[in-house]
């Protein structure tokens, strides 16, 4: 629009800081975060209240306890695929989704799948493993859907700001196959997406941890990137419910201890887990999230969650 933009901070207790974006010359006043069992609502008050205070310390206090949970849980996943071998060589195994022995080998076997062969648009996480399906939706004449690594960042490609989150690919020529699943390829072969675009996703993979072959559940290398990336395809009217979800992992990364209750409102599950040895159709997935997980978003992600907000208008398209 043009309009210049100015970000001020607010701090209360026990409360975290949240950005205000405001043009300038409009009135500004501190926001009070109110906290019920879906989502968090901000509205405008001079001073919080005691119960808003009192409930925001307690859905802080749930959030810190489930962070430390998954982290634990994380480094246990990390250390085991590292001791056992489980993990490629190459490259990372801490802080990340790892590339694990015989990754190929699972792709393959998901790309025989009907669910596979029937989407014609896909998203793919930008994980290490999963990068050979990129290149592989791409020979198969596939339309895929990534999402920018750090649109709020001087990212070297054709797009800039918080409304450039997603990028798609096709027609790709065949001998720029290999680049295309890097991020100088998809920086060359790119187009950004804006999020007002009318597009509709047949399949999502993401990249995980740990996953729950009995419920689901999934943990995610502790950012929550494809989680947020899937609140704002579904806000926008991309995926729905039914938009199947898949992961590919090794078989030691199946773990029957994780559980739907150790999920937050904005953690996304998965309905199909494909390894090198089988693929399995998860029962009992549970409801997936139906927007943006506002109360998980870093200060870094507002300009983002700002720009989203604004295309919340009238017309926005509802996801079903």
């Amino acid at each position: 629009c043009g309009s210049r933009v100015e970000v001020s901070f607010y701090y209360f207790p026990m409360i975290p800081a949240v950005e205000i974006l405001r043009p300038i010359g409009t009135p500004v006043f501190p926001l009070q975060r109110h906290v019920d069992a879906e989502t968090v609502h901000l509205e405008h008050h001079l001073i919080p209240s005691r119960q808003a205070r009192r409930a925001a310390a307690l859905h802080d206090a749930e959030l810190a306890k489930r962070r430390e949970w998954k982290h634990r849980a994380r480094q246990s996943m990390w250390d085991f695929m590292r001791l056992h071998g489980c993990a490629e060589r190459t490259g990372p195994v801490h802080d990340t989704v790892p590339g694990f022995v015989n990754s190929r080998r699972a792709i393959a076997s998901f790309c025989d799948c009907s669910i596979w062969r029937s989407a014609a648009v896909v998203f793919v996480s930008q994980e290490t493993p999963l990068r050979p399906l990129i290149t592989q939706a791409l020979k198969e004449n596939k339309t895929v859907v990534v999402g920018v690594k750090k649109p709020h960042s001087a990212f070297q490609g054709p797009w800039s700001g918080p409304s450039h989150m997603f990028v798609t690919m096709s027609d790709v020529p065949s001998h720029d196959l290999q680049l295309a699943n890097s991020d100088v390829g998809i920086a060359r072969f790119g187009y950004p997406l804006e999020l007002d675009a009318s597009i509709a996703i047949d399949l999502v993979v993401v990249g995980s941890v740990a996953v729950s072959p009995k419920h689901g559940a999934r943990l995610g290398k502790g950012d929550g990137r494809d989680d947020k990336l899937w609140g704002a395809m579904r806000w926008m009217g991309w995926v729905s419910a039914e938009t199947p979800v898949v992961t590919v992992v090794h078989e030691c990364q199946l773990d029957d201890s994780l559980s739907s209750s150790d999920m937050g409102p904005g953690d996304l599950a998965v309905d199909v887990i494909a390894t090198p040895e089988r693929v399995l159709m998860v029962e009992g997935v549970p409801q997936k999230p139906s927007e943006v997980a506002w109360s998980d978003l870093r200060p870094d992600q507002l300009g983002q969650a700002a720009f989203m907000a604004q295309q919340r208008g009238p017309g926005r398209r509802t996801a079903t």
